[in-house]
């Protein structure tokens, strides 16, 4: 409705699943970019980064202009943004977590990993739940603006754990 102008509701719903679709086909090319920055770099940086590609993207959701203001430059940031998310997912997925398993005791390796992997889940869940609760709180504005208030705040946790994190230029390497 925002970002796709077509009256025909089934065009609106391939426009907007095309969308949803972009972030799973480029996770692989954000696996090869992050996975090359972790082994040059060092698995900190890459994780950083990722994180942040994927934050910055989500608030520039929040953002962007509608198709009745900007015309097909919406529906086109959209994709493009979308992209940057999975882009920054595809490299957060393997490289954050064998960042992790790197840094952990051997003698807790198998429970790390099943926290990070059902911590997957549990961000779907949360993300669900706030979502209806913002809908159910403010059912008449929601569809205008409520869901732009998700996508700014949800960009915050990413942002700044990647500023805390990076404290400046000086990145140590992590190997």
């Amino acid at each position: 409705m925002y970002f796709f102008p077509s009256k025909v509701a089934e065009v609106s719903a391939i426009e907007t699943w095309g969308a949803f679709a972009t972030t799973y086909f480029v996770r692989p090319i954000g696996a090869v970019i992050f996975g090359w920055v972790g082994d040059v770099s060092g698995r900190r940086l890459a994780t950083i980064s990722d994180a942040a590609l994927v934050g910055l993207a989500t608030l520039a959701i929040g953002l962007l202009p509608t198709y009745r203001t900007a015309g097909v430059l919406a529906p086109i940031l959209l994709y493009l943004m979308r992209a940057l998310q999975g882009i920054g997912l595809g490299g957060e997925a393997g490289g954050g977590a064998a960042w992790a398993l790197e840094l952990t005791p051997k003698g807790i390796k198998p429970y790390i990993n099943g926290v990070m992997y059902s911590g997957l889940s549990w961000a779907v869940f949360l993300t669900s739940f706030v979502t209806l609760s913002m809908k159910s709180a403010m059912p008449q504005t929601f569809s205008v603006y409520g869901w732009r208030i998700l996508f700014i705040t949800g960009a915050i946790p990413a942002n700044s754990l990647s500023n805390q994190a990076l404290g400046g230029l000086g990145i140590p390497r992590v190997d």
